[in-house]
């Protein structure tokens, strides 16, 4: 019985190590299907298909997402370019 606990156990930590570097992303994805949810039911409503639901709300989420991370992304390139250019001036 205790090699069986041990196993148990061991097979539990393994199972954890390997969803550990995905806990993240896992976190992040329920975040925006929480923050996300009434939006998507109110556009399941308003279209025909629920495949055109989740088409409409991935894209809407998508560009939620990503334009402000292209926006800062950009912003920090200039302001490194600015730093940069700062300190090799002086």
């Amino acid at each position: 019985m205790l090699i069986i606990l041990s196993l148990t156990i061991l097979a539990v930590y393994i199972c954890y190590l390997l969803v550990l570097p995905f806990l993240p992303a896992l976190a992040w994805a329920l975040a925006l299907t929480l923050l996300f949810l009434p939006v998507h039911e109110q556009i399941e409503h308003s279209v025909r298909g629920q495949n055109v639901a989740a088409a409409v709300s991935v894209v809407l989420i998508a560009v939620v997402v990503v334009v402000p991370g292209i926006l800062l992304g950009n912003q920090l390139i200039q302001e490194a370019a600015n730093g940069a250019a700062v300190i090799t001036r002086d």
